[in-house]
Formats: C-alpha cells, sequence, structure tokens
C-alpha cells in the first residue's frame, strides 16, 4: 500500500525498519534510544514550529529525523541522542538560504554529535539482513520515482560501485546492493526534497558529485586515522552546501555594464 504523502510513507517505512530493529536487539537503552530520539525531534520541531509559525502539527519530516538518528546513532549515553535531535531540527531554521535549508537534517545532527562527543557513527540499524534491504527498497523506489530522484541514487551507486571494483579488484563488490548503510544512505538521506536539487541537471549530477565528494574523503581519512568522521555524512553535507551555492550562483544575474563614453 501506498500513501499520497510521500514525507509520511517515507516516515513508515523507517518505522517499520526501526520497529523491527527494536525487537530484533531489545534492550532498554536501545527503547529509551528510541523514544529520545523521535520524541526529542518531534518536541523541538514543534518548538520551532510555534515560535516561527504560531502554530504546531504533527511533523512528518521530524518523525523521519528521529528515525534516522535512532537507527544510525549508537551511544549508551542517552543525551547524545537528544544532542543530534536539537542540532538536526535546529539546522533546518538556523541554517537557511531563502526558504530552503541547506544541510540534511538528520546527516546535520549526527555528524555534528558525532564531532563533539567524539563517538564515531555506527549506523547499527542498517546492517542486519536482506528484510531490511527489501523493505527500504519497496518503500522507497515509487517515491523516488514519483520525486524523479532516480538519477541521484543511480549515479551515486553507480561510482560507488566503480569505486568498490578499483579498490578491491573484485567484480563480485555488486554485493554492495545489499550493503543496509549504503542502502539506507543513497535511498533516504541523499535524495532528500529540500536538499537536494529540485530539477535541471544539477538534479542529475547530485548523486555523483557526492559519490566523488565521498571518495575524496575516504583516501583523504585513511591518513587521518585519530579522526572519526564518518564519510558517507560528510560527503552529504558538502553536497548539500555545493549544490546551494551552485545552483545560488548559476542563477544569479548576470549584469554588464553600460559602454563608456568617450569625451573629447
Amino acid at each position: 500500500m501506498f500513501v499520497k504523502d510521500v514525507r509520511l510513507q517515507i516516515a513508515l517505512t523507517l518505522g517499520a525498519i526501526a520497529v523491527i530493529s527494536l525487537i530484533r536487539f531489545f534492550s532498554l537503552t536501545i527503547l529509551l534510544s528510541f523514544i529520545i530520539s523521535l520524541v526529542g525531534t518531534l518536541l523541538i520541531e514543534s518548538l520551532f514550529l510555534y515560535f516561527t509559525k504560531k502554530k504546531i502539527f504533527l511533523s512528518y519530516s521530524a518523525i523521519i529525523t528521529g528515525l534516522l538518528i535512532f537507527l544510525i546513532w549508537q551511544s549508551d549515553s542517552l543525551w547524545t541522542y537528544l544532542l543530534a535531535a536539537v542540532l538536526a531540527i535546529s539546522s533546518k531554521y538556523i541554517l537557511k538560504l531563502g526558504p530552503k535549508h541547506i544541510f540534511n537534517p538528520a546527516a546535520f545532527g549526527l555528524l555534528t554529535s558525532s564531532i563533539i562527543t567524539g563517538t564515531p557513527v555506527a549506523w547499527w540499524g542498517a546492517s542486519w539482513n536482506i528484510l531490511l534491504i527489501l523493505i527500504l527498497y519497496i518503500g522507497t523506489l515509487p517515491v523516488l520515482k514519483r520525486l524523479r530522484r532516480l538519477y541521484i541514487v543511480g549515479g551515486f551507486l553507480l561510482f560507488y560501485f566503480i569505486f568498490s571494483i578499483l579498490t578491491t579488484q573484485n567484480i563480485q563488490t555488486i554485493q554492495f546492493l545489499i550493503d543496509g548503510t549504503v542502502i539506507l544512505f543513497a535511498l533516504i538521506m541523499l535524495p532528500e526534497p529540500q536538499t537536494s536539487p529540485i530539477s535541471g541537471h544539477w538534479l542529475k549530477k547530485f548523486g555523483v558529485y557526492v559519490a566523488l565528494i565521498m571518495i575524496v574523503l575516504i583516501n583523504v581519512l585513511k591518513y587521518l586515522p585519530n579522526i572519526n568522521i564518518d564519510p558517507l555524512l560528510l560527503s552529504l553535507l558538502i553536497g548539500d552546501l555545493l549544490s546551494v551555492l551552485l545552483i545560488k550562483l548559476q542563477s544569479r544575474p548576470i549584469t554588464i555594464p553600460p559602454p563608456t563614453q568617450n569625451v573629447s
């Protein structure tokens, strides 16, 4: 069954994965992290909505962000889940250029929390079995087709595949198509409508240049073993920023100065 609101469909897809992960790896810490991530993003979003628009409504985007934090972040310090939620939602309302926020909220909240706390990003809820992959494909591909964002996913996965072959010398690296971390990133976070390009050639190239940025980061970070920065999340944030700047620069009108007149 598919619903009209694409945000609700993505939320339901991630919700199914979150519930299965919660049951599969159940502990009190995981249960509390689920509650804090979800309630935290909804509460903070509601506060921003109230103070900026004087109204409060159920935000599917906040639910998606909360579920991503739950599925990707892993820490025994439960306050860090709230930190990630605060940073993620705040970035939507503070780091803006025009009406759109610049960065993918979940990626921003997770990466900045990782840097602040020194805790590596885990992607724990994206790595358990083939059922997760099937849920992701079934729940997101119709949405991406409807939003015309399959270009983004395809470009990213193609370059990721080429990079995998060149670095492992193994044609069987096609197995990345069942790598939960890569697929969760590519199908959910990368084509997020508010931060990926809306249309035009930047839309088609977005996945490609995020993949290229990621490849550069992987090769740079391997020489910096003491720095725990997730290359997937960082490449997405850099891609978001470049996309906004390039589109803004391209849309800027070119003014031609009037010809100078020689006065004799």
